[in-house]
């Protein structure tokens, strides 16, 4: 006999559509990544960075996920398959944390991990290497654009009209100089 059947799916399926639909509502997610505001500074962030690397940010007891924007700067190793250069297995992220102590002053504090690529599902999952930890419930997507085959970075939209920026800068001052 079939499965019994609540709300169109059988019986201890999870319910995809709500999984999906809380993390499209979650408040920060869209201030982050989903919102309208959140995809506008995202596709001009890919025009004057030309990437930009989303977290996803996991709780391992209930699957919930938040997502959040690391800056590019911040990403300074893309560490990939040794046997095949367009892998991507983790990226290197070196940030300073600021903290604001009992005392109301701020301390920076200089902290690095490893992030997994979104993809990268190894058997073993060591916990650092060396004395870098590697956040395995932060797994990171990196998007990236105008990038050409083997290159492990995005090239900006903007980068094209730098020389052409700067020839019109050079002619306006030589213009002004004549006039």
């Amino acid at each position: 006999l079939p499965a019994a059947r609540a709300n169109g799916r059988e019986e201890g399926e999870q319910d995809v559509q709500a999984v999906v639909a809380k993390f499209l509502a979650d408040v920060g997610n869209q201030r982050a990544f989903t919102g309208p505001a959140a995809r506008e500074r995202l596709e001009r962030c890919l025009g004057t960075d030309g990437e930009f690397f989303a977290t996803f940010f996991t709780k391992p007891t209930t699957g919930e996920m938040q997502i959040r924007v690391v800056e590019a700067d911040e990403i300074t190793e893309v560490i990939g398959n040794p046997e095949d250069k367009a892998e991507p297995w983790y990226y290197r992220r070196v940030w300073v944390q600021q903290t604001l102590n009992a005392d109301g002053q701020t301390q920076q504090v200089q902290r690095e991990q490893l992030h997994p690529a979104l993809d990268y599902r190894p058997r073993a999952r060591p916990t650092a290497f060396g004395r870098i930890p590697v956040a395995w419930d932060a797994p990171m997507l990196h998007v990236k654009v105008n990038d050409l085959e083997g290159w492990q970075r995005g090239v900006p939209d903007a980068y094209a009209a730098i020389d052409w920026a700067r020839a019109y800068a050079s002619w306006r001052e030589d213009f002004a100089t004549l006039a």
